[in-house]
């Protein structure tokens, strides 16, 4: 029991500050209760249909591919059986485990840098946009963060302890992030050769015995992976998981012109939803932290350089550069190690504050960034949009015979999960490719953000004549939500 008490001892002892992030902590929840109203994305989408809606069988082996995170999809599938199938079921282990993520993140920072650094940390993850978004959508991308905390947080607490219930407990996290999503490879890789350089060149705490211990936390790591993976390698082999199209090795031309476009690109995303001054701000932070010398913390700034060089030597011998999210996990460290730096710098002005002044400030800046990032809901993370259910309904109830509905790409996913529900996704084809065309006779439907559209989409009718003219004679048109359906009547002059 002293042990316990003792873990939990650095979460923070001062009633103020825990107070404070008491009222963070519910402005970040009330965030994600907002976001879970986003309309439905098409990885989502894929997810449910191909896999959760199918058999547990289907969903653990089945035609792998890296949209379907095993591990989350485990946990909906079983809230789904328990508590129903709905749209809020299908978000609920992201939403909980990115809930979780901000409690996580201030005990890192914590433990790693003390209370101001925390309470900051805590604003910042409450508000960052990201986040936010994959605490609301059903992706595994907010329990790879947990994780990657959680990581982090036990690979400190062995620097000064040896019990096997902590080597357990690393093992356990490590195995769910990778079963979730094979990215785990960048934080677990990070700490674990962290782990690798306190116990062999550290002074302070080098340990043989450790190092043999986590050499063999590794290897239990990967056999207990290999064996969770197995049913994926006998039923779409290896090559699902190592040279799928997403991970293959891109030639080095192209590998190099892709880092010139992708790292700008990945560097917006993780600021995503901050005021424009953030981003500089935090870089700044995180270099003033690694550059600056003297730091008492010196082997906790190792696990920021270590990780960054894992990374950047991972993503080489790769020749690959992950989407933006894929580096979602990095935000949380990025954050409190970039707060670190300034806090430093300005130790002797911070200390002459007050601590219920700080504490205020900070919960007044949490409404603020929550307030501002949530323009995030239209930005380019969101690709579908609302009502498309109202619409489904709608259809359900009208389409008839040989009836068809066209979607373009941003509804086509949205479309596709409330079809299904309507039992009318037969009736859906995709409007952002060529499609067919079928019985002349029946009504054609379209389903667009831009009614302006209607003439691009009937362009690319697959009809069997050789040659045709598509006219548009005539229309009516449906508002919900921001959807247009629009019925039209085409006429093909052959």
């Amino acid at each position: 029991m002293k042990r316990t008490a003792q873990f939990f001892h650095c979460f923070e002892e001062d009633p103020l500050y825990r107070l404070g992030f008491a009222v963070i902590f519910l402005v970040g929840c009330v965030h994600r209760v907002i976001a879970l109203s986003l309309p439905l994305v098409g990885d989502e989408v894929t997810t449910y249909l191909d896999y959760i809606s199918q058999s547990f069988t289907t969903l653990i082996s089945q035609n792998y591919i890296p949209n379907n995170h095993i591990f989350h999809s485990v946990l909906v599938f079983f809230t789904q059986k328990l508590l129903g199938d709905s749209l809020v079921t299908l978000r609920i282990p992201a939403f909980a485990a990115g809930v979780l993520v901000m409690p996580l993140g201030y005990f890192t920072a914590r433990r790693f840098f003390g209370r101001q650094v925390a309470l900051m940390t805590g604003v910042m993850l409450s508000a960052s946009a990201p986040l936010v978004y994959f605490s609301a959508v059903a992706r595994g991308y907010s329990i790879i963060i947990l994780a990657s905390l959680g990581l982090a947080v036990v690979a400190d607490l062995l620097a000064r302890r040896d019990e096997t219930r902590l080597w357990t407990v690393l093992i356990v996290i490590s195995v769910v992030g990778f079963y979730t999503i094979p990215v785990m490879l960048y934080p677990f890789g990070g700490i674990a050769v962290w782990m690798l350089w306190l116990f062999t060149l550290h002074e302070e705490f080098r340990s043989s015995i450790k190092a043999k211990k986590l050499v063999l936390s590794i290897l239990a790591t990967g056999a207990i992976v290999i064996v969770l993976y197995a049913p994926v390698i006998a039923g779409s082999g290896w090559d699902a998981l190592t040279a799928n199209q997403f991970v293959a090795p891109l030639p080095w031309a192209d590998f190099l012109q892709s880092i010139r476009v992708e790292v700008p690109r990945i560097w917006t995303y993780l600021n995503n939803g901050s005021p424009y001054l953030v981003p500089s701000f935090c870089g700044a932070g995180l270099l003033l932290y690694i550059l600056r010398p003297g730091n008492n913390n010196e082997h906790r700034k190792a696990l920021i350089i270590i990780t960054i060089l894992w990374t950047v030597a991972v993503v080489l011998a790769q020749r690959v550069i992950g989407f933006e999210r894929v580096w979602t996990f990095f935000i949380p460290f990025y954050i409190m190690y970039a707060l670190a730096g300034w806090m430093q710098l300005g130790k002797v002005y911070l200390e002459g504050i007050q601590s219920s002044h700080f504490v205020v400030s900070a919960c007044i800046l949490a409404v603020v960034l929550s307030f501002i990032s949530h323009s995030y809901q239209s930005s380019p993370l969101v690709r579908s949009s609302d009502g498309v259910r109202e619409m489904a309904v709608f259809l359900s109830g009208v389409l008839r015979g040989s009836d068809i509905v066209v979607s373009e790409y941003e509804n086509y996913y949205a479309a596709k999960y409330y079809f299904d529900r309507q039992s009318i996704q037969n009736r859906l084809l995709d409007g952002s490719s060529p499609w067919e065309l079928g019985n002349p006779s029946g009504k054609i439907f379209m389903l667009l953000k831009n009614p302006k559209r209607v003439d691009v989409v009937a362009s690319k009718i697959i009809h069997l004549a050789d040659s045709y003219i598509v006219k548009i004679i005539s229309q009516r048109q449906i508002v919900s939500g921001g959807v247009y359906l629009i019925e039209v009547e085409i006429n093909i002059a052959e």
